[in-house]
């Protein structure tokens, strides 16, 4: 396994659990008139589900 292998698997899944994260920064520490509209919401969503997919993929892979 290449060294971008190892890095690809291991970025993944810290993608998936830092887009939750910041949602959760945004929609309950930032006050109302600062958080971030629904799109930009969505979108954190959809890149979490996408990296957490491919994290899925992996690890399902490997064994």
């Amino acid at each position: 396994m290449t060294l971008f292998k190892i890095l690809g698997a291991v970025a993944g899944p810290v993608l998936a659990i830092a887009a939750v994260q910041i949602l959760r920064v945004n929609t309950r520490l930032l006050p109302a008139e600062l958080r971030p509209p629904l799109w930009r919401r969505a979108a954190l969503v959809l890149c979490a589900l996408f990296y957490g997919t491919f994290a899925a993929t992996q690890l399902w892979n490997a064994f």
